[in-house]
């Protein structure tokens, strides 16, 4: 497929979203940076499985644990009341992990004033061993948390979603963040590999996430060079509109 293609796909995405049926509605309730960084990634740790599950599970954390108030949450000391607490919060995270989050991110706002503040010195500075700013994430706030160690080489939808989000224009986006767009990752899930598979980005054989992820990456870099997350766009219309299912 050339590339003018995949730009009217991805074109088409973009106008058809709707940020009051998706994740996108939560940081949108927001104005104070922290509180859309927070509720955003949040937002995108919980995107996957079931639509409405999803949503479901999004709200019970924003606006019924937290009230609403995400950073004002965070900057106390509720959510120590869950530590320990191994019951299930949202498939397999359960309420420790989200505490151990919580606390991860309230000693980052104890030291910076925001989140893309400390994503941006911990890529900056070598000994961290950061390679791209979902390492940085991760750097940051992997642990006992829903956020993966940087070692670990899988597609990692949930931060690269996160980072896309945060640097994007509306409606796909906040636009908050000032970090080079360029260096962002595509997100991918099932959906986006089989579309890359039915268009011969990516071969079949290609079982690995991670693979997937850097093959799709390199490609996107040559379709949307200065926003190459934009393939996810082209890759989830080319999908809905071809009724794509896995060979």
């Amino acid at each position: 497929m050339n590339y003018k293609k995949l730009e009217n796909l991805a074109n088409r995405y973009v106008k058809s979203t709707n940020v009051y049926d998706n994740y996108l509605y939560f940081p949108n309730q927001f104005k104070d940076k922290r509180d859309i960084e927070i509720s955003a990634l949040f937002a995108s740790l919980f995107n996957y499985g079931k639509q409405l599950d999803s949503m479901c599970a999004i709200e019970h954390v924003i606006v019924e644990m937290m009230n609403n108030r995400p950073f004002e949450y965070i900057h106390g000391d509720e959510y120590c009341n869950y530590i320990d607490n191994y019951h299930t919060l949202y498939c397999f995270n359960t309420y420790h992990n989200f505490a151990m989050l919580c606390n991860r991110l309230r000693k980052v706002y104890n030291k910076y004033d925001d989140l893309e503040s400390a994503v941006i010195h911990t890529l900056e500075q070598p000994r961290n061993g950061a390679k791209n700013y979902a390492q940085s994430v991760m750097k940051l706030l992997s642990g006992e948390t829903m956020v993966l160690s940087p070692q670990t080489k899988v597609g990692n939808k949930s931060i690269n979603t996160f980072l896309r989000i945060m640097a994007d224009e509306q409606p796909m986006g906040m636009n908050i963040w000032s970090i080079n767009k360029k260096k962002l990752i595509v997100p991918i899930d099932l959906q986006i590999i089989i579309a890359a598979v039915d268009l011969g980005i990516v071969a079949k054989q290609d079982s690995s996430t991670y693979v997937c992820m850097n093959k799709i990456t390199d490609y996107a870099r040559k379709v949307f060079p200065d926003e190459p997350y934009r393939l996810e766009y082209s890759l989830r219309q080319y999908y809905l509109e071809n009724g794509c299912r896995e060979k």
